[in-house]
């Protein structure tokens, strides 16, 4: 097939267009590369004048291995009758065999390529799914922080607001428990004047008017006796 595709080029080498140039470097390997390999030719105008100058070294330069740039070399100089070009750049005329064994060599090169690439393409993609990951963990590392402060200013805010209705309780009962302190301890004077200008003798009269002030001081203070002021505060769970 290869010396078929070659058989429809023009005879003179000197006369192939790049597209002519693309045809035959296609025609001299079935790997992916050789596809690689015409389509650099063709990007760069490489036509047949410019093949036809070429040493290894130039080919290589193009983008090809350089068992790859010998096949080529070899076949260009079989075509054109000339076995030698340049100082150090010499031809090797392969038996059936040895092209045998140089054609596995290239395949073998074509697959180590192809393997390359997927191997690229799989550490290109698994940069790409960390990335987004590291995106989506970052989003929502945000958003729990977010979350958290929402909470946090909810809850600084329950507590000022029962702190401050708690204080107040406090206030008011604490005004309260002073003022009946006064009351009682002007009650207890009555109690010791009485007792000090009381006739001993009538306990009846006595024991009535001591039941009267300290009913009245206890009936009075008996509420600030069980006061307990409490908080009850609610939080969201979700």
């Amino acid at each position: 097939m290869a010396s078929l595709h070659r058989h429809m080029l023009p005879t003179d080498v000197l006369h192939w267009t790049a597209s002519d140039v693309a045809s035959f470097i296609r025609s001299l390997g079935k790997g992916s590369r050789w596809g690689i390999y015409a389509r650099n030719c063709m990007e760069r105008g490489v036509d047949g004048a410019v093949v036809a100058q070429a040493n290894i070294d130039d080919l290589v330069g193009l983008g090809f291995h350089k068992i790859h740039a010998n096949r080529v070399y070899c076949v260009l100089k079989g075509i054109k009758g000339v076995k030698i070009l340049g100082s150090n750049q010499l031809s090797m005329p392969f038996s059936e065999g040895e092209r045998s064994q140089v054609a596995r060599f290239e395949e073998y090169c074509d697959m180590l390529d192809t393997s390359e690439r997927k191997i690229e393409s799989v550490m290109e993609n698994l940069a790409s799914e960390v990335g987004t990951m590291l995106q989506i963990s970052t989003s929502s590392y945000d958003q729990m922080l977010k979350w958290i402060r929402r909470e946090r200013e909810q809850a600084q805010t329950q507590f000022e607001c029962k702190y401050k209705k708690m204080m107040k309780t406090l206030t008011l009962a604490l005004d309260k428990i002073r003022s009946r302190k006064e009351t009682m301890t002007k009650d207890f004077r009555r109690l010791r004047n009485l007792a000090e200008s009381s006739d001993w003798t009538d306990t009846k009269t006595r024991m009535a008017h001591i039941n009267a002030i300290v009913n009245k001081s206890l009936k009075e203070n008996v509420a600030l006796l069980v006061l307990k002021p409490s908080v009850k505060m609610k939080f969201n769970k979700s």
